[in-house]
């Protein structure tokens, strides 16, 4: 799947300078696709393969295409407390100061809307065969943190009313490859309340921070110790056998940040 966004940011970087010279992304000018690919994919070249026939089979598919790339990659940062403004006035937080971020694989233009493109691969499908699984409007996407945070950033970037939503682009990385756009509908009540979500995890994540500057242990959740992306950044001292081995932990692994807005960060 990297290597395939990898692939469709050059497909639109590419199509972007055709249509207006220089107006690319830099990293596009600044390095040559089969070289990305092969920096990104080093060692595994059947995968390369894979990605680049997939590009190809998209390319022939959507010929003539209609989306017309205005971002590609783009990373498009907001505080909470603007964020919260679009929906009118609100009492201004003090975690309101915090900095949100996003990287939206793409933006496009068609038929006079913006729309924000989330890129998604699967295998075979669920029931086998030659085609993607079958689009279901209840399904993983209907409700995702991921899509409630992209689509208001994206909106905050480029107004609200620009921008008319969110489409899953995805793709069969099995050959024969097949596939679709499935526009997203986000449900309302979601989208505005996912501010008070956040604001609630920047105040967890400040508490976590202020107690372990402190030496102490914050309240482990154990349901999130290892995800899609990683480990906890404390997941080290809530392994600890005692005390004196957390603090130690801690001494040894983390350090005090102060940010613009007096945040304490490991």
């Amino acid at each position: 799947g990297t290597l395939y966004h990898l692939g469709m940011a050059y497909y639109y970087a590419r199509k972007m300078d055709r249509e207006a010279a220089g107006s690319a992304p830099p990293w596009y000018y600044a390095t040559k696709p089969m070289d990305a690919m092969n920096a990104a994919g080093a060692g595994y070249l059947e995968e390369i393969k894979i990605a680049l026939e997939m590009i190809r089979a998209y390319a022939d598919r959507h010929v003539g295409d209609a989306w017309r790339p205005v971002a590609i990659e783009e990373e498009i940062r907001a505080t909470i407390g603007e964020l919260a403004a679009m929906d009118g006035p609100h009492a201004y937080l003090p975690s309101d100061a915090a900095v949100i971020t996003t990287r939206i694989d793409l933006v496009v233009e068609s038929n006079g809307s913006l729309w924000a493109v989330n890129f998604k691969t699967e295998g075979r499908g669920r029931h086998g065969g030659d085609r993607l699984s079958a689009w279901d409007d209840q399904g993983q996407y209907a409700l995702d943190w991921q899509f409630l945070i992209e689509l208001r950033l994206a909106r905050f970037r480029y107004g609200i009313d620009r921008v008319r939503g969110l489409i899953i682009a995805r793709a069969r990385r099995v050959a024969p490859y097949d596939f679709d756009r499935m526009p997203v509908v986000v449900p309302a009540g979601a989208y505005r309340e996912a501010i008070e979500t956040i604001r609630s995890a920047v105040l967890a994540e400040r508490e976590v921070f202020t107690i372990t500057h402190e030496g102490e242990l914050p309240i482990g959740h154990f349901w999130a110790c290892y995800g899609k992306y990683g480990p906890c950044d404390y997941r080290l001292p809530c392994m600890a056998p005692n005390a004196q081995a957390r603090s130690e932990i801690i001494t040894a692994n983390y350090r005090k940040l102060e940010g613009g807005d007096g945040a304490i960060a490991p």
